[in-house]
């Protein structure tokens, strides 16, 4: 599969899409809302960036801890 990051990076911006970097891995990465409206964090490859982070497990038992605080 050819890489369309570079793509995708200067049709968000066109689009006023800021990008951030991630606070673990720093890769670029930018927020969508979901169905359900919450906020998800996805590269500019496209796929969520829980599925690609080297750090990602951190993120999760991050929310594990919130949800146990009700």
């Amino acid at each position: 599969m050819e890489d369309i990051s570079g793509i995708v990076e200067q049709r968000l911006g066109k689009l006023g899409v800021q990008l951030y970097p991630c606070s673990k891995c720093g890769r670029k990465i930018f927020w969508v809302k979901t169905k359900t409206g919450r906020s998800q964090p996805s590269t500019t490859n496209l796929i969520s960036h829980f599925a690609d982070c080297p750090k990602a497990q951190y993120f999760k038992n991050k929310e594990k801890f919130r949800k146990s605080l009700g």
